[in-house]
């Protein structure tokens, strides 16, 4: 009974410290993001290495609702073109893939803890986004999908760990809240393949301690308006 006490003062506590209450809004957001190959190798005692590079400049609008500790979010992102870059020592060399232009339904959930920092919400975010494809094609406009194995297919769905912090700017029964996100996109099976080419394709080339790396990340800005309801 005792420990049922001290429960029952903790969730009060709890409680008054930080009341849980609903609210919504919409927002958007642009993002930088970056998807990195990279493949190296040893001949003759010496490494050498090549890197690829697209960056893309995505924007998105969305939706969602907050419950204090958890803000779950529904969207809808855009990305065109993009910049290519490519580094080499060595003999190893990548040449430019194809820049594309996709759009995504994206749909987050992410945990949060606010505190009082003065008279702003002050919280930091850690949670998952799963971003759903609709459309893929070249810069020119053409559909891209049909050239697609089905595992390529179902890999352009993309699932993402994110985290970061925001604050809450309040104006009555309004806030303005803005938001920085860090992410790395889990590896599909078509990044692994990705990768198992790669180091074959060095060690075709001559090259020992073949090497081979995918890495997808992105960083967000987001700029949400919310009523409390």
């Amino acid at each position: 009974m005792k420990k049922l006490f001290s429960i029952v003062l903790l969730l009060a506590a709890a409680g008054s410290a930080f009341s849980i209450g609903l609210s919504a809004g919409i927002g958007g957001s642009v993002s930088v993001f970056s998807y990195n190959e990279g493949m190296s190798g040893s001949y003759l005692g010496t490494t050498d290495s090549a890197t690829y590079t697209l960056t893309q400049i995505p924007f998105s609008a969305k939706v969602f609702l907050d419950a204090t500790f958890l803000q779950l979010e529904a969207g809808y992102r855009v990305a065109q073109g993009g910049n290519q870059s490519t580094t080499q020592t060595g003999a190893l060399s990548f040449s430019n893939g194809s820049a594309y232009d996709a759009s995504y339904l994206t749909f987050a959930g992410y945990l949060k803890f606010p505190f009082r920092a003065g008279s702003v919400s002050v919280f930091p975010l850690l949670g998952a986004e799963y971003d759903y494809n609709l459309t893929l094609t070249d810069t020119n406009g053409n559909d891209l999908k049909p050239l697609l194995t089905s595992q390529e297919l179902a890999d352009l769905n993309q699932l993402w760990l994110k985290g970061g912090a925001g604050f809450d700017l309040s104006f009555g029964s309004f806030y303005l809240r803005p938001e920085l996100l860090a992410g790395f996109k889990l590896l599909s099976p078509t990044d692994n393949s990705t990768i198992t080419g790669l180091e074959n394709y060095v060690t075709s080339s001559g090259y020992s301690n073949a090497s081979g790396s995918v890495i997808w990340w992105t960083w967000d800005l987001d700029l949400l308006v919310g009523f409390t309801l």
